[in-house]
């Protein structure tokens, strides 16, 4: 504004001279009665201009100024505070507790043979000699032990190669041997375990009450099979 002022002023002060220098001559007494009245026109209009316009200086434009800066701060604030995210912290997803699995139920053990009384004419443990005196030496022919395992599996539907295999890891085929734990024969079947074995009846196994004796050799394979 002062710089437009000082410009406003300078035109002036030119023109003005000029005025001046046609008032000097006849012909432009006229024209410069008429500029003279231009000037003095345009002259009081940049007083008025010049007396309405505001100064910087002025305490009522100064707070006016300060109200409007005021204002747009509190604008400013309010857009950053509205498109600024928010912090606010998400709920954490809940999560069930880890339970540990229930350790799988103990299986009950299956009956255990209870030790009897050996019948009459059995052999016990300390009566039978075992050890290196435990082959009486009356054995069955092998012929004969074949056959007693193929009727038995045959009985009990079971692979014969299989009863060939524990007959000869018990006894390694041999009838008329007694272990010194009480084990009778082809398949080593305890004295005491004989009489419960026979008491065993399982319908859904195909197994029925019998009534072997372990002192034969059909007996004895027949134990076994069961």
């Amino acid at each position: 504004m002062a710089a437009f002022l000082a410009s406003l002023r300078l035109f002036l002060t030119s023109l003005w001279s000029r005025l001046r220098a046609l008032l000097t001559q006849p012909r432009g007494r006229v024209g410069a009665i008429i500029a003279a009245i231009l000037l003095l026109g345009m002259c009081v209009g940049l007083l008025a201009l010049n007396q309405r316009a505001p100064r910087q200086d002025d305490p009522l434009v100064a707070n006016a100024a300060n109200q409007a800066l005021a204002a747009t701060a509190t604008l400013d604030a309010t857009a950053t505070n509205t498109l600024a995210p928010t912090n606010t912290a998400k709920p954490r997803p809940t999560t069930k507790p880890v339970v540990a699995p229930k350790p799988p139920p103990i299986p009950t053990k299956p009956p255990q043979p209870t030790a009897t009384t050996a019948p009459a004419g059995s052999p016990t443990a300390t009566a039978t000699p075992c050890g290196p005196n435990a082959y009486l030496g009356n054995n069955p022919s092998q012929a004969q032990i074949r056959a007693a395992l193929q009727s038995a599996a045959s009985a009990y539907g079971l692979p014969v190669n299989l009863l060939y295999a524990v007959a000869w890891q018990e006894s390694k085929w041999h009838q008329d041997v007694y272990s010194c734990d009480g084990g009778i024969g082809l398949m080593q079947i305890q004295y005491y375990t004989a009489p419960w074995l026979n008491q065993q009846s399982v319908s859904v196994c195909g197994l029925g009450a019998t009534n072997y004796d372990a002192q034969t050799l059909q007996g004895n394979a027949n134990l076994g099979a069961k």
